[in-house]
C-alpha cells in the first residue's frame, strides 16, 4: 500500500514540476526547450506508474511543443523526445 501511495505522490510531483517549469518559460529558446523535453522524457521513462494527472500534464506538454523547428538536427531531437514521452504515456495507460 505504501508503495502505491509513493508512486501517486511521485506522479503528482512530476505533474506539478512539468506545469511549473512550462509556465515559467516565457522566452523562446529552442535549444533550451529541446533540452527540457529530453530531461522530461528521461524522468518519465524512469517512472513506474503515471497518475492520470501526470498523463494529462504530459499530454498538454507534448501538444505545446508540436511546432517544427528550423534547425533540422534540433527538430529531430525534439521529435525523439516527444516520441519517448508518448511511448511511456501509452504504456502507462494500459
Amino acid at each position: 500500500m505504501t508503495n502505491g501511495i509513493a508512486q501517486v505522490v511521485i506522479g503528482i510531483a512530476l505533474a506539478a514540476a512539468i506545469g511549473g517549469v512550462a509556465a515559467l518559460n516565457p522566452g523562446y529558446k529552442p535549444h533550451e526547450d529541446v533540452a527540457y523535453l529530453e530531461r522530461v522524457a528521461a524522468t518519465v521513462e524512469r517512472a513506474k506508474v503515471l497518475a492520470p494527472e501526470t498523463r494529462e500534464q504530459l499530454s498538454k506538454l507534448t501538444s505545446r511543443y508540436e511546432t517544427l523547428l528550423s534547425d533540422a538536427q534540433l527538430d529531430l531531437k525534439r521529435q525523439k523526445a516527444l516520441g519517448r514521452i508518448r511511448t511511456v504515456m501509452l504504456r502507462s495507460s494500459d
